[in-house]
């Protein structure tokens, strides 16, 4: 305890001391200087008014809407040019530093350029789509009474002609806004038309054949589509009806498919079971050209159906059978002659032997 006493008023004189000789020596130590850190900088926006991004904001809406209604016309289609200058200020216009006024004023009347350069080129467009969409309304008339439509169901098909002449009316009095959406609506009548036709007439096909049979599911299912079909057309529901056309041409389509495969099956083994039976008599060498004709045909029902050709398949292996059974008789003939030239052959070399004989004998009994 003394010890550390001691110990620790030794270093008290000493720093004492210390301390002294440096006051007497003339040399002043300073402190350190204390470098205070500078501030945190934040970034502050720039007092862009709130009113002039919600001016920018409404001008790059209105912009926006106008670009879209001329592409909804093909604006971008018909007037490429003016559409590209347009749209290079739309896009300078969206990159605008929205921190700095100059620059979103600029944006503003960049965007508000944009949009009259749009609506302009929607102006120019609407008469040649309005045009366009009128030739596609009278192809698509052309197209339901090449199906049939006139014939299958003619009161539909004058509702849908009601249809046109509003929207040809229109187009001739200018109001091309009306005219577009007549046309599009008499387009979608006469599609409609053309799918149940197109549909009528594959059911019809199927009941010819007799391939109900093959796909009764699928067949039931394309009967209770083409009706919903007629109800939805005939109620104005004519989006809905396209919708169940389509599906009851596609179920009929199905059941055709279906049905032509299974009767390509059924011709391929009948063809091959005639082929084997001109094989077994040897028809292949008796009448090798026929055979051979045969057999090309043959082959090429086989490609036909591993491309899954069903009914092209069908006819050739139906046709090969034919040409199979023909190619049968035609060896079987040549057989048969070569069977009876065999046997007259031999029935002549026994006559001759019988006729040796008697001369034989007779010669004997001459000689006694």
């Amino acid at each position: 305890m003394k010890r550390r006493y001691m110990f620790g008023l030794f270093s008290v004189i000493l720093l004492a001391a210390a301390m002294v000789s440096c006051k007497s020596s003339g040399d002043v130590v300073e402190p350190e200087p204390v470098v205070e850190a500078p501030p945190e900088q934040t970034t502050q926006p720039t007092g862009v008014d709130q009113n002039l991004l919600n001016n920018m904001e409404a001008a790059r809406a209105k912009a926006e809407a106008a670009r879209q209604q001329s592409i909804d016309y093909e604006g971008d289609v018909y007037f490429p040019d003016d559409w590209n200058t347009a749209e290079s200020q739309y896009t300078s216009a969206g990159g605008a530093n929205r921190n700095d006024a100059n620059a979103v004023t600029e944006a503003i009347r960049q965007y508000n350029a944009a949009a009259a350069a749009f609506d302009d080129i929607t102006a120019w467009a609407l008469p040649l789509y309005a045009a366009a969409l009128r030739d596609d309304v009278m192809a698509a008339r052309r197209d339901a009474l090449n199906a049939g439509a006139m014939e299958f169901s003619p009161d539909r098909f004058y509702l849908a002609d009601e249809k046109g002449e509003a929207a040809y009316l229109k187009f001739d009095a200018a109001d091309y806004y009306g005219a577009i959406d007549a046309g599009e609506e008499a387009l979608v009548y006469y599609i409609a038309l053309k799918t149940g036709s197109d549909a009528f007439v594959v059911r019809e096909a199927i009941m010819d054949h007799n391939f109900v049979r093959y796909d009764r599911n699928n067949f039931d299912l394309a009967e209770n589509s083409g009706m919903d079909a007629l109800d939805e057309y005939d109620a104005g529901n004519i989006e809905v009806a396209l919708d169940s056309a389509e599906e009851a041409l596609f179920r009929y389509r199905l059941v055709w498919r279906t049905a032509w495969q299974a009767v390509a099956g059924e011709q391929r083994d009948a063809a091959s079971a005639e082929r084997k039976a001109a094989l077994d008599i040897k028809a292949n060498v008796a009448v090798r050209h026929e055979f051979e004709l045969a057999d090309s045909v043959f082959t090429q029902g086989a490609a036909a159906y591993n491309t899954e050709e069903f009914e092209e398949a069908a006819g050739l292996y139906s046709r090969s059978e034919s040409m199979f059974a023909i190619v049968w008789e035609a060896a079987n003939y040549k057989r048969q002659m070569a069977e009876d030239a065999i046997r007259a052959a031999e029935e002549k070399v026994a006559e001759s032997d019988e006729t040796a004989r008697e001369a034989e004998l007779i010669l004997e009994g001459g000689a006694e």
